[in-house]
């Protein structure tokens, strides 16, 4: 028996859309309650849909925008199965179901994501935090994303596989090729389902922010920021943040607002005013005449509450916390950014906004006699080269690049290549037997040890003896792996006490110290894992440990601060045993910016009393509680015309 033909408008087409869409919804809701809560609260629930219209809005909008995509699709994949000769129930299911299962792999695929990275993780922040670099995303998601790959592509081939069957059985009886279809009403009900999403969003700010993590939404909202960019400025209706001035390309997001011109440019509290004063970065330090041995050791993802922990009993940091002792250690220090590129340069040049000579502590200390030794756990060559501290530059310098065969990351990828704390020693000890005995010394010391996933091989269960490997990472595990980052801490410590043995039995004598971190490390703290996508006490808070040099500590301190305030201490050293003084500063302020500089996420101002925060992308104020917009408060418009000065002594610095 021959079908009749098909044709894009039949029950099966619509029926067969219809269902896949309903358990596309209904499966995308369940996941999006677990991973935010927006439906029953709970934690971390910060957007819930408690009115009525905003669940009708969420709700519809789903359900709407996987039916035309779904609808979409299945008349796509017709074109593939009408050679089959399947019959019309048998053609629109098994299109359908494609469809559905291209979908749903995209579901499973961010929310495994979500899952294994922290509730709430911003992806494109995390593409930008990767240098927009696929194998570096690829780097830090695979190895819980293999899995769900997998279940797809057997999913799709269970699929095909039934396909087959079926249209093997029809072409021995005969069945004919249904007839071509015309893609017009496919096309229509995909832009009918567009434009009512679009709606659904700007309806509602909560019901947006749930459904842009559909990924039957998130394609059509990039159409749309397309289509309604009428200025040709690059923001169109939906973006985040969106246009402020849609029919004039002078005035976007992240543009730079030229003071006193009386056209906001960026669209942020008004235009800077002509009597602001033009950003300065502090000032390179003055070569001085002190003799004194300095190690300067950066850690990796070092949070400021590891420092003194304890684990069932066994201390974490003695070595660290014996420096303490002797010396000094800051209460209330933070990074700048979350994300080490940025923090080391920060730390390393003393500038904010990039905006100095383009030198750093090595310039420092090589103009002032001193034999300068470079020793980076990972590679540093990562990272624009607007942020090289001139590593090159050191007497001796070894990053991971340089010895990639020994590296204990599975990747070799520039931010994903690192080297064990052995191989660091190792490096030091080679600096140290060719270093010329008629110079003081300066040593740099990066480890890498305690980033995830916080083990490997080369570790020694010194605190914790069940390490979780990196696939058991996960929030239900939260107290493993706090155990599992401690014992990397551990060992980073005891490697540090190895170090300035080996220091100070080469030169002879004792050395100034100091440790801070890059960056801090959420450990599931409010949902989160890792760094570089909050402005949190988790992610920014850091140790700073400082022994046997006159550095004064101004608290709040920040990054830029290390290194003015090392050449000070230096320049007036008085030789012999010397305290760090830690001293408290009530009218300081330490900036804070959440992703990169030029287009941050959210800005922030840490403080004595607490934070001013700013979040860029929905501009408003962040706080406890539920988010407010923002109004012409004096504190948050000084806070955002700091970042609008650091951005133009940028610009002025490039051209």
């Amino acid at each position: 028996m021959r079908h009749r033909a098909i044709a894009p408008g039949t029950s099966a087409w619509w029926a067969a859309s219809a269902l896949v869409a309903v358990a596309l919804s209904l499966g995308e809701a369940y996941l999006l309650d677990r991973k935010k809560g927006f439906l029953t609260g709970g934690f971390l629930a910060d957007q819930l849909l408690d009115t009525w219209g905003e669940r009708v809005a969420f709700f519809g909008g789903s359900l709407v925008a996987d039916f035309g995509t779904v609808a979409a699709l299945a008349a796509v994949v017709f074109l593939v199965v009408r050679s089959l000769r399947l019959p019309e129930r048998w053609s629109w299911a098994l299109s359908a179901a494609a469809a559905g299962l291209v979908l749903g792999a995209a579901d499973v695929l961010q929310f495994e994501l979500d899952r294994y990275l922290g509730i709430g993780v911003d992806l494109g922040l995390l593409f930008d935090l990767t240098g927009n670099s696929v194998s570096e995303f690829l780097a830090v998601g695979w190895a819980h994303l293999w899995r769900p790959v997998l279940v797809g592509l057997v999913a799709l081939g269970v699929v095909g596989a039934v396909g087959g069957v079926v249209a093997r059985r029809q072409a021995r009886a005969g069945a004919a090729r249904p007839r071509r279809l015309s893609l017009t009403l496919p096309a229509l009900v995909l832009f009918l389902s567009v434009a009512t999403v679009s709606a659904a969003r700007l309806a509602s700010a909560d019901a947006d922010d749930a459904l842009r993590r559909k990924p039957s939404v998130a394609w059509a909202g990039d159409l749309i920021e397309t289509v309604t960019d009428v200025d040709r400025d690059g923001y169109g209706l939906l973006g985040r943040p969106s246009d402020p001035a849609p029919l004039d390309a002078r005035v976007y997001p992240y543009a730079l607002d030229q003071p006193g011109n009386d056209l906001d440019e960026d669209g942020m509290l008004g235009d800077l005013p002509a009597s602001t004063p033009v950003f300065q970065e502090a000032a390179r330090p003055a070569p001085w005449t002190s003799r004194r041995h300095i190690v300067l050791v950066l850690l990796e993802s070092v949070r400021a509450d590891a420092v003194g922990a304890s684990w069932h009993g066994r201390r974490v940091t003695p070595v660290l916390d014996e420096l303490a002792a002797r010396g000094a250690s800051a209460r209330s220090a933070w990074s700048h950014n979350g994300y080490t590129v940025q923090s080391r340069h920060h730390l390393l040049t003393g500038t904010l906004a990039n905006a100095g000579d383009g030198s750093s502590l090595i310039d420092d200390f090589l103009a002032s006699g001193y034999q300068v030794g470079y020793v980076s756990g990972q590679d540093d060559t990562f990272g624009s080269a607007a942020l090289d501290v001139g590593y090159r530059r050191a007497s001796w310098t070894f990053t991971a690049r340089d010895a990639p065969r020994r590296r204990y990351t599975r990747f070799a990828t520039p931010g994903s290549l690192a080297v064990p704390l052995a191989v660091v020693e190792e490096q030091v000890t080679a600096f140290l037997k060719q270093r010329d005995p008629a110079r003081p010394v300066f040593l740099y010391v990066n480890y890498h040890d305690t980033h995830f996933p916080y083990q490997h091989r080369g570790l020694a269960p010194l605190v914790h003896d069940t390490p979780l490997a990196q696939g058991e990472i996960a929030p239900a595990r939260r107290e493993a792996l706090r155990g599992t980052y401690l014992n990397a801490v551990a060992n980073v410590d005891a490697s540090i006490g190895r170090v300035l043995r080996q220091v100070r039995s080469a030169v002879h004598g004792d050395v100034g110290v100091i440790v801070v971190s890059d960056h801090g490390e959420s450990l599931y703290d409010r949902g989160f894992l890792g760094h570089g996508y909050a402005l949190d006490e988790a992610q920014t808070r850091i140790p700073l440990v400082a022994d046997n040099v006159p550095l004064v500590i101004e608290e709040p301190w920040g990054q830029v601060q290390l290194r003015s305030a090392l050449g000070r201490a230096l320049a007036a050293d008085p030789g012999g045993a010397t305290r760090p003084t830690v001293i408290a500063r009530p009218d300081a302020q330490v900036f804070q910016y959440l992703g990169a500089l030029a287009r941050p996420r959210q800005i922030a101002w840490r403080t004595a009393k607490g934070v001013t925060a700013y979040d860029v992308r929905d501009r408003r104020v962040l706080g406890s509680g539920t988010p407010a917009m923002v109004d012409a408060d004096a504190s948050v418009t000084r806070l955002v015309q700091f970042w609008e000065r650091m951005r133009l002594a940028r610009e002025a610095v490039q051209d």
